[in-house]
């Protein structure tokens, strides 16, 4: 591995709290999320182990299904989409990656065969032995729902400063022609990385997108308090496509540009529907008028003429108007086929974050957002962003909570990206911890954010236990991407939160009024936290009861699916815990 990509790796390890894995395993990490994140476009929550293989899954390294838009991670994920959506439009994701400077053909080989056998024979391979074929068959048993057949993406990453030669490029071209033949996908896409797009696309994600376009019908607006240039405008659907898709690859949305939308695309909902019919019949020269147009915050404007360079830039408004823009070119052959349409364009520079915030809050107010982003500016969530960041703990606990979207991207301050928490992981880890409701934290995250505002962010609630409960879920993460926890324990993560809290919190909680009561209420479950020792035993002891709470030799989101099964598990591991560990053993 060259010097600049072992670097490169070595800081991303670092941040992901995953120095401690071999080199391979890093690697492996590292390059998945680069992946996920520029190529695929999406920039997932959770950890990048929620994709890869792992050391004994052989032909494929990483694996992933985007549905919708919307990155699924298995088939419960899959069946609530089913549910709100008429058309499925499904991308399936597979990935090697391989330290070696070099393409080899006998691995590249093993891989796209494999691939083409997953997709050909999901219903009858050993899950054991192929685990993505769970998804890969549920998915097609909703084919009657495909707006078209799945898309299959493959790539093909390794340290090489050069591309494949001959043989590996024959491969993937009769590889791309007998999965075609099968009529089970409707495109399929095989690339290759080396280290010098490895590292690009590195940069690109840290340093934040940078694109130039031609802006020629504008006029600039006036000075603006907090805001560095202004313009508003025509601009060229072409141009406008050229910002929202991935460089390389103009088939695919590059979604990193969207984290400061309110909401995703939404599908084929009727206003979608309705921005594809101008688009595509006799009024399509009239869209300029009759769309609401599409307001892009960057952090630098820099302008010669009507040529635009853009650095770290957001669409904040128009996600809807894009990504119907994008399906209409794709239609017509390319993001070049629109000419005759132009788009409304409001184009912002700001280094200011509450500017571009409100920006974003003003130019959606017609749109509906979702139930984390209203949650994001109430008091109660301010306290505990407040509590986060004054709280005196050791550097090896020290977390940060994003009460915002991408609210510490870029900040030196954060190290680890295990130390951040999102209001997502912060309602499901309040709920499994104080709520006994993890199995509502595992399957049905909806129906436990709908308490958020009557039982989770209440003024009665503490920010201390907030804390806690997120270092909880935090410090378990931490130990998995570190190998110090067996992974297939992870579908049971929510459970096992809610067996060690409930073996070291002690009576009704207390009200935040009472600061004293809190902190004595979380003492114990603090100091068993600090203990890598002690939570390690914890969570052994939580696997060993988890095994006889099981109804398969698997672990997976059924366990203990209904409250009285999740109740009674917490029970049986509690007791056990408080029993063995040397310290609560001591308490009376």
């Amino acid at each position: 591995m060259d010097r600049i990509t072992e670097s490169i790796m070595k800081r991303y390890a670092k941040e992901a709290g995953i120095s401690e894995r071999p080199e391979h395993q890093q690697f492996e990490a590292f390059a998945g999320s680069v992946l996920l994140r520029a190529e695929v476009g999406h920039d997932p929550e959770t950890s990048i182990d929620d994709f890869l293989a792992g050391d004994g899954i052989q032909g494929y390294d990483l694996f992933a299904t985007v549905i919708n838009d919307e990155l699924v991670t298995d088939v419960i994920a899959l069946q609530e989409i089913c549910v709100r959506a008429r058309t499925l439009r499904v991308e399936f994701v597979f990935a090697q990656f391989k330290t070696s400077p070099s393409f080899k053909t006998s691995d590249f080989s093993n891989f796209v065969d494999t691939c083409k056998m997953i997709i050909k024979d999901s219903s009858v391979l050993d899950r054991r032995e192929f685990p993505s074929i769970e998804l890969v068959s549920a998915v097609y048993d909703k084919a009657e729902m495909f707006k078209f057949n799945p898309k299959l993406s493959l790539f093909y990453v390794t340290t090489s400063g050069v591309g494949p030669e001959l043989p590996v490029r024959r491969k993937a071209d009769s590889s791309k022609s007998d999965i075609a033949q099968l009529s089970l996908t409707s495109a399929v896409d095989i690339r290759f990385f080396g280290a010098p797009a490895l590292q690009a696309r590195w940069r690109q994600l840290d340093q934040g997108t940078t694109r130039t376009i031609r802006f020629e019908k504008k006029a600039s607006m006036p000075q603006i308090d907090g805001v560095v240039q202004a313009y508003i405008g025509m601009l060229p659907a072409e141009e406008l496509l050229k910002l929202v898709t991935v460089e390389g690859s103009p088939t695919r949305i590059l979604k990193s540009v969207f984290y400061d939308n309110v909401r995703d695309f939404q599908g084929n909902v009727d206003v979608n529907s309705k921005i594809s019919e101008t688009l595509t019949g006799v009024d399509r020269a009239r869209f300029a008028v009759f769309n609401n147009g599409v307001t892009i915050v960057a952090q630098e404007i820099n302008n010669t003429g009507d040529t635009f360079r853009l650095l770290d830039y957001q669409v904040v408004n128009g996600c809807q108007t894009v990504h119907v823009l994008h399906e209409a070119a794709m239609e017509l052959g390319g993001i070049d086929s629109l000419t005759d349409v132009f788009v409304p364009v409001k184009m912002i520079a700001t280094s200011d974050v509450e500017v571009a915030r409100s920006i974003a809050q003003a130019t959606n107010q017609q749109t509906q957002v979702t139930a984390e982003s209203l949650l994001a500016n109430s008091e109660v969530q301010k306290r505990i962003e407040e509590y986060f960041t004054v709280i005196d703990d050791t550097d090896d606990y020290k977390l940060y909570y994003e009460r915002r979207l991408k609210q510490w991207a870029g900040s030196s301050v954060v190290v680890g990206a295990w130390r951040l928490v999102t209001i997502r992981q912060m309602i499901r880890s309040f709920g499994s911890v104080y709520l006994n409701q993890p199995h509502t934290a595992t399957r049905y995250y909806n129906d436990l954010r709908d308490q958020a505002g009557s039982r989770i962010f209440i003024a009665g609630n503490a920010p201390a236990l907030f804390w806690v409960s997120a270092l909880l879920f935090c410090r378990i993460e931490f130990l998995f991407r570190n190998d110090k926890i067996d992974a297939k324990l992870k579908p049971v993560k929510f459970h096992m939160m809610s067996a060690i809290s409930r073996s070291t919190l002690k009576g009704n909680v207390p009200h935040s009024k009472n600061s004293v009561a809190v902190e004595k209420y979380i003492a114990d479950l603090r100091s068993l936290l600090a203990s890598d020792e002690r939570l390690i035993k914890a969570i052994s002891i939580c696997a060993d009861v988890a095994v006889r709470h099981s109804a398969t030799a698997l672990f997976d989101r059924d366990f203990c699916r209904t409250q009285e099964s999740a109740t009674k598990y917490s029970i049986a591991a509690s007791r056990r815990i408080r029993m063995e560990d040397p310290v609560l053993a001591k308490q009376k």
